[in-house]
């Protein structure tokens, strides 16, 4: 194939003395086709990424990728479209990324977060590609990153459930059924209150602990509560 204005001589790559890639009119035909092919890709990228921006081809790419997918793709207001994806982390925390075309459909922005119940505890600057599944994998390698910086700021792990915020008796005598054993500590029903119990700290007890279901007696001095002992039934057998 001949090109206008070019040298009809065979191009002889990286000669010094190759005429044809040192004519003008050569180079700017060149130039030209690298243009058109611009803009080719150009217009083709927002009907690539809508075609791509469906529920089983995000399905697809989340599974690839071991992420798990909302199901579901939101419209916005101003033509925007989003979609969630989620992965489980250490510590209670989960990884999640939200997928953003807008209107022009030029590129896509991904977000992601690194959640703990649904507080976010850190997140990264927004990821801007120009289709979905390169938008996800960035997204990905993001993760760790995430992680560490969660734990730079003290989020790594879950902290452990707190002791019920309960008063444990001084002195007095305590009669009823245990009801919850949690922590360390005996829960007993007392008094007429249906809603009413008692909080024993099993280290202050002597004596036998009870059990739940059992009816029991503690008798405190100087918080220490002493567990009496229930009475054996006697007799003579017939």
């Amino acid at each position: 194939m001949n090109i206008t204005g070019a040298s009809a001589a065979p191009i002889a790559v990286g000669g010094a003395s190759n005429s044809a890639l040192e004519d003008p009119a050569f180079r700017e035909q060149i130039q030209g086709l690298k243009a058109v092919t611009a803009a080719i890709n150009e217009a083709y990228i927002p009907s690539a990424l809508r075609e791509c921006f469906q529920p089983g081809k995000l399905r697809e790419y989340a599974t690839d990728l071991d992420l798990v997918f909302d199901g579901a793709i939101q419209e916005f207001d101003d033509g925007t479209r989003g979609a969630g994806f989620k992965r489980s982390a250490d510590g209670g925390m989960n990884y999640h990324v939200a997928l953003m075309l807008p209107p022009d459909a030029a590129h896509i922005t991904a977000h992601v977060e690194l959640v703990r119940e649904e507080v976010v505890l850190v997140e990264s600057e927004a990821i801007s590609r120009r289709d979905v599944l390169h938008a996800l994998d960035a997204a990905v390698d993001a993760f760790s990153a995430l992680k560490g910086k969660a734990e730079a700021l003290g989020h790594g792990s879950q902290p452990a459930p707190a002791a019920p915020a309960v008063m444990t008796p001084d002195s007095g005598i305590f009669m009823g059924s245990i009801v919850r054993v949690e922590n360390g500590l005996l829960a007993q029903k007392t008094g007429r209150d249906p809603d009413k119990l008692t909080w024993h700290d099993i280290s202050k007890l002597q004596g036998r602990v009870p059990m739940v279901g059992e009816n029991a007696e503690i008798n405190y001095k100087q918080g220490v509560g002493v567990v009496k002992e229930r009475e054996r039934a006697t007799g003579i057998e017939r």
